[in-house]
């Protein structure tokens, strides 16, 4: 497989007006998404579920701000590649003003197949 499935799963508390968040292909710096749309605001004690997908063995950059600096205080937030979570810094709830999740899409379930040539060499492959 190419690319892997990854879930933001964003609970918000009673001041969503102060919540922001950026996912970023950390080589390039391109934001692949972000929260909330232009001139949006999430709801209160709303569960909202982003899913993306990362092209595999990239490595990327999650950042939640608050810009109240209390975290998300009766909320939370989870990040899951492949349905496993992923942690940044805090618990995804009590960050301050913000938390990063490094994320590295190189998932043991999606490792390259191994092949096989049609005719065996005399050099011993190298594995990288």
């Amino acid at each position: 497989r190419e690319s892997l499935s990854a879930t933001l799963e964003l609970q918000t508390h009673r001041y969503p007006h102060e919540i922001s968040w950026s996912l970023v292909e950390v080589r390039t710096g391109k934001i692949i998404d972000y929260g909330p749309s232009d001139g949006d605001t999430y709801v209160k004690r709303t569960k909202y579920i982003i899913d993306f997908t990362l092209e595999r063995c990239m490595e990327y950059l999650f950042t939640i701000n608050d810009s109240y600096g209390d975290g998300l205080n009766h909320g939370y937030f989870r990040i899951s590649v492949e349905g496993e979570q992923i942690y940044g810094a805090s618990d995804g709830t009590n960050f301050n003003y913000r938390d990063t999740v490094s994320i590295l899409s190189c998932h043991p379930s999606v490792s390259p197949q191994p092949t096989t040539s049609a005719r065996p060499s005399s050099r011993p492959s190298k594995r990288l």
